[in-house]
């Protein structure tokens, strides 16, 4: 627990970590001031849902994507709650079949990131849904889910999809997502 006046310590030690230049290396720099960015815009919410928000906003911004989301679920659940997606804006903590969304629950299941580069390779979304449920957007080329974990516990997963008309999702990306997924935990705590 940090007392209120180890507050300027802390941010002086987040700043020397993330903005600090590492080596020559200028693109290095920029992602972590993009992700020190999006932390503060995170770590200002009060509220967990409105953290939440932040992040899918922030990362949709920082990445420059158009589909970004999070739910909250439980691995071996069928439903779960929509909290946040940046295509949906409007949308907030809405009830969701995750048969829609295999790759949250591969994530969730495995406590691992979920990265399909090539959606059409993966067996994920091959599958017929059953009768009644919406299927995943048949749009998708590349996909990846990163479980959301605070205090070692899976509790949902941030999703970022990239559709047919925009660049798949790269490793960076991935990376930087994992990132901001895992300090977002920790604040969540």
């Amino acid at each position: 627990i940090l007392l209120p006046l180890e507050g300027r310590q802390l941010v002086a030690r987040l700043r020397a970590r993330l903005v600090a230049p590492r080596g020559s290396e200028s693109q290095g720099r920029g992602h972590d001031l993009r992700l020190f960015e999006l932390l503060q815009l995170v770590a200002t919410e009060l509220y967990r849902e409105d953290m939440l928000h932040a992040l899918v906003h922030g990362l949709a911004r920082s990445l420059d994507l158009a589909s970004v989301s999070c739910l909250l679920h439980h691995p071996e659940a069928a439903g779960g709650r929509l909290i946040a997606a940046t295509d949906l804006p409007k949308l907030r903590d809405a009830d969701v079949e995750l048969e829609k969304w295999p790759e949250a629950v591969a994530a969730a299941a495995s406590g691992l990131t979920c990265y399909l580069r090539d959606v059409r390779e993966s067996p994920l979304f091959r599958s017929t849904p059953r009768p009644g449920v919406t299927a995943p957007p048949t749009d998708l080329i590349s996909t990846a889910a990163i479980p959301l974990r605070p205090m070692g516990r899976s509790v949902g997963s941030v999703v970022l999809r990239a559709r047919h008309g925009e660049s798949p999702l790269t490793p960076g990306q991935v990376e930087f997502t994992e990132l901001a997924v895992a300090a977002t935990a920790r604040l969540l705590e």
